[in-house]
């Protein structure tokens, strides 16, 4: 169900999955092409953290397969190393 709707989003910014990988590691999600690929083909399984993160990616609130409406823009902060 996550696939259609990535899909969707990711090719109406005209973006390829390559760029979309990026645009998803700079959030935090390692993710590659053939991970983007996988995902929208539904082969791959997507956890909550990575949903969440390529809603970030995407600049849109993704609907959660689980949930009956959209979700709003998560709050995920950035992960910052802690060098004290």
């Amino acid at each position: 169900m996550v696939g259609p709707q990535v899909r969707r989003l990711r090719e109406a910014k005209e973006w390829s999955q390559s760029e979309f990988a990026r645009k998803c590691q700079l959030n935090g999600f390692d993710a590659s092409r053939s991970t983007i690929a996988n995902i929208e083909a539904q082969i791959r399984k997507v956890s909550d953290i990575e949903f969440a993160l390529m809603a970030r990616a995407l600049g849109e609130p993704l609907k959660h397969p689980m949930v009956s409406k959209k979700i709003p823009e998560w709050t995920i902060k950035p992960w910052k190393r802690n060098d004290s």
